[in-house]
């Protein structure tokens, strides 16, 4: 009995041996691993000490960095995308209103159905809510242009011009719901901002707005209509123009010139539009201020983080009116692009039928469907065949992609890749006119018309879009037939 008794007590033993061996093994094994875990948390908390502090030298070293460069003269900009409208367009803008003449030139702009832009002065917002509802109902687009222009206040430091933008804001948020992001500086940025105003603006959010036609409007009280219409002619053209007007008191001439402006880039193929974030903003090149201004490390800091808090409500108050914008932004498009779809099918079924151009005397030019374009209530023809017929020649350089029409003493380059024409004329310097209707189809140069036979000594007298007879009868400016020949033999055609 003992014996048996001892065997099973040494393989109890055994057993208990074998446990606390394995025991021994998880201790050995496991006591490093928690002395490393002991050892690795300490050094944790102390590198998300050192990750903060680290931040916020990076964050004091980032605006050391960006002081020195706008102290240096240079500005930092924002990087954007924007988007080049397919048609050259004109964006008509209008400063210093609300007033009396606001409503004369909306009245207009319904007229004619196209949009604008108008830079407010916020003092006087208060007593013409109306017009600025009046403004935005009528989907024109509205900025900000300080509250009371007057340059002393504005530009002898920064914080006269803030104080002055966010009085306008405010104003204009009670009207329209939502804080403007387009921002006019009074007499333009050119020797007014330097690379400070422009950085803090931006850091806000605003797109600050310069222009590159002066109608010439302000020059001094009271310029005639025709000086303003003929400002704006000598412009250079470029595929986009922002147009500088005014709408304010004593503006009564350029509301008389407004209708002359608007036919003559309509007459030159151009599109019209409000300012919004897609668009590029002109700006003029940054200048020597002409204001005794100065800044430091410490001026700036603190000009930074005023403007970033103001930027932060910005946004949380027009993020859902951006949201809403956006929707029916979509809502829109989406019509816009049924009556695209509409007017592409009016303009097939418009080709389908013949047109022919009468010319004096008892002389037609038919041309087959296809063989010309019709849309925006606009003809398009074949170049060399409206040249010949008005008895002008057409040379083509394979070179320069350019052709040649030369009819007398006139001579036009046309360019239909960048859809341009330029007018050479003995004594004048060369007039570039951008028209979008200049295409390069089947590898023929189709013009306007009406732009055309207008160059070369004609216009329209009558015309019929009746699919049975669709037809347009031209007629000399002169009393003359239109087919007066100006042979140039040695000229090869197109």
């Amino acid at each position: 009995m003992f014996k048996g008794k001892q065997g099973r007590g040494r393989w109890g033993w055994k057993r208990v041996g074998g446990l606390l061996a394995a025991v021994c093994l998880l201790l050995e094994l496991a006591g490093p691993a928690a002395y490393t875990a002991r050892a690795e948390s300490a050094p944790q908390k102390e590198t998300a000490a050192q990750a903060a502090q680290a931040q916020q030298t990076l964050s004091e070293r980032d605006n050391e960095e960006v002081y020195a460069v706008l102290a240096g003269g240079n500005r930092i900009r924002t990087e954007r995308e924007y988007t080049v409208p397919e048609q050259p367009t004109v964006y008509l803008t209008f400063d210093d209103g609300p007033s009396k003449y606001t409503e004369q030139v909306l009245d207009i702009l319904r007229e004619e159905e196209i949009k604008a832009t108008f830079f407010v002065v916020g003092q006087l917002v208060p007593d013409r809510k109306a017009v600025v509802s009046r403004i935005a109902r009528e989907g024109h687009a509205i900025g900000n242009h300080t509250y009371n222009h007057v340059y002393s206040e504005l530009y002898g430091s920064f914080k006269g011009f803030w104080s002055q933008a966010v009085k306008t804001d405010n104003v204009l948020e009670e009207i329209l719901g939502e804080k403007p992001f387009l921002l006019r500086a009074p007499g333009g940025t050119a020797t007014n901002f330097d690379a400070f105003y422009f950085y803090y603006l931006e850091q806000v959010g605003y797109t600050v707005v310069d222009w590159n036609v002066d109608s010439r409007d302000a020059t001094r009280q009271g310029v005639p209509a025709e000086e303003i219409v003929a400002a704006v002619k000598k412009s250079p053209l470029k595929h986009q123009l922002t147009v500088l007007m005014h709408d304010g008191a004593g503006h009564g001439e350029t509301v008389k010139a407004l209708p002359e402006i608007i036919a003559y880039y309509k007459e030159q193929g151009y599109a019209f539009a409000a300012l919004d974030r897609s668009v590029k903003p002109e700006q003029f090149s940054l200048a020597r201020s002409k204001w005794a201004r100065s800044y430091s490390p410490d001026s700036f800091a603190a000009s930074t983080a005023l403007v970033a808090a103001s930027g932060l409500e910005r946004q949380e108050k027009n993020q859902q009116a951006e949201q809403e914008r956006l929707l029916a932004q979509q809502s829109l498009r989406a019509q816009e692009e049924a009556a695209a779809a509409l007017a592409a099918l009016a303009r097939q079924r418009a080709e389908e039928v013949p047109l022919t151009v009468a010319l004096e005397p008892r002389s037609t030019w038919t041309l087959a469907p296809g063989s010309y374009s019709f849309a925006h209530g606009r003809f398009a023809v074949p170049l060399r065949g409206l040249a010949e017929r008005l008895g002008a020649q057409v040379a083509w350089d394979e070179t320069k992609r350019i052709a040649t029409v030369r009819s007398g003493l006139l001579s036009v380059e046309v360019d239909p890749v960048q859809r341009t024409i330029t007018e050479i004329r003995p004594g004048h310097a060369p007039a570039v006119r951008y028209l979008a209707d200049v295409s390069l189809t089947d590898g023929e140069i189709r013009i306007p018309l009406r732009y055309g036979a207008g160059l070369l000594g004609s216009s329209i007298q009558s015309y019929s879009l009746d699919p049975s007879d669709r037809n347009v009868q031209l007629a000399s400016k002169s009393g003359r037939p239109t087919a007066i020949l100006h042979p140039f033999d040695s000229w090869p055609l197109v």
